[in-house]
């Protein structure tokens, strides 16, 4: 089946706003046509630092992302993600500011996930880059540079979702 992502980019707020303000907006709520309503995250609510959750935006343009086969797949990338820095849960700080927090924290996979988060998450990848590369694991690097290359899409003025799986 997939695990997709769904980036947008040219976000720009419209003036009426999605009927609820439910930080909890369901998926087939959350985009049609060429709008999309931030979706807020109680987990990681700084994922949608920038935005207004329960707004509705306009997209210029989106791009889907199948960042792995399955869902399994993709937890065992994320738990390589998290040995690459050192991320334990159990550690004090856990919950606190990090490299790839915001995707790691993100929990059962709800909210958006903003600009200003998107372009943290582009320069943590930036930063472990030559790390990731020297454990020789291509398929690990592989997931590792198509994550990057999807919150880069959205870094500027776009925002990230998952979608499926």
């Amino acid at each position: 089946m997939g695990v997709y992502f769904v980036a947008w980019k040219g976000l720009k707020k419209l003036a009426v706003h999605a009927v609820s303000d439910s930080t909890e907006i369901s998926l087939e709520d959350s985009c049609s046509e060429d709008i999309v309503v931030v979706a807020g995250n109680l987990e990681c609510p700084q994922n949608a630092e920038g935005l207004e959750v329960g707004a509705s935006y306009e997209f210029e343009a989106e791009q889907w992302f199948r960042v792995s086969d399955n869902r399994r797949e993709y937890w065992d990338w994320l738990n390589g993600l998290a040995r690459l820095i050192g991320y334990h849960w159990q550690n004090p700080d856990a919950n606190g500011p990090g490299p790839f927090r915001e995707l790691i924290l993100y929990g059962r996979h709800t909210g958006t996930i903003g600009a200003i988060a998107s372009a943290k998450l582009v320069a943590d990848f930036d930063t472990w880059d030559e790390r990731a590369r020297s454990i020789k694991d291509d398929a690990f690097y592989e997931h590792y540079a198509l994550m990057r290359s999807m919150f880069e899409y959205a870094a500027t003025d776009g925002a990230v979702e998952f979608r499926c799986c």
